[in-house]
């Protein structure tokens, strides 16, 4: 069994898999760009095809991994969102002004 961590990262990483691979048949579907008339019309188009499938599996995989890392904090262990709380200065404080002491130069 894998430790947490990892089954959350992992499972996000699919989820981005998915989500890229969707999109690129959606592209291709639609044809955007003409994406799917170059691929078509090229004489190696199973390794274009395999280089596109693998460059989004690695950008959409990375994508959602690196936004599941950035929330890991904004949530509770019952999977509610939490409110940070922001500091605020009291009423009427203002920072407080200091000259610098400064050398001369000779």
């Amino acid at each position: 069994m894998l430790p947490p961590l990892l089954a959350y990262l992992g499972r996000h990483c699919l989820i981005g898999i998915a989500a890229g691979w969707s999109l690129l048949a959606g592209l291709i579907a639609t044809d955007v760009g003409s994406l799917w008339s170059l691929l078509s019309r090229s004489g190696h188009w199973p390794e274009a095809l395999a280089l596109l499938v693998i460059f989004f599996a690695i950008t959409f995989g990375s994508l959602a991994m690196g936004t599941a890392v950035m929330l890991l904090g904004s949530q509770d262990g019952d999977g509610e969102q939490r409110r940070r709380r922001r500091s605020r200065p009291a009423l009427g404080a203002r920072p407080a002004l200091q000259t610098a002491g400064v050398r001369k130069r000779r």
